[in-house]
C-alpha cells in the first residue's frame, strides 16, 4: 500500500465537488487537510488513482496525484 496526495482544481462551469468528494470517501484510509486536497492509502498505482479520480471530474478539470510514501 502507498499513501498518495490527491489535489484537484475544478474549472467549471460544472464544479461538482460533491461528486469528487463522494468518490474520495470510497478510499478506506483517507484525510482531507485542505478543501481540494486529500491523502489516501491505496494498493493502486498513482496512475490508477489519478484515472479513478478523473472519472469523477470534467475533462477540463485538473488532477494531481503524488506518491508520498510506499507501504
Amino acid at each position: 500500500m502507498a499513501i498518495y496526495l490527491v489535489s484537484y482544481d475544478l474549472i467549471g462551469p460544472n464544479r461538482d465537488y460533491e461528486r469528487v468528494t463522494k468518490h474520495m470517501r470510497t478510499y478506506g484510509t483517507r484525510a482531507k487537510p485542505l478543501e481540494s486536497v486529500w491523502l489516501v492509502k491505496s494498493d493502486l498505482s498513482a496512475g490508477d488513482v489519478r484515472d479513478e479520480v478523473m472519472a469523477h471530474v470534467d475533462a477540463n478539470d485538473k488532477v494531481l496525484v503524488v506518491e508520498l510514501a510506499a507501504g
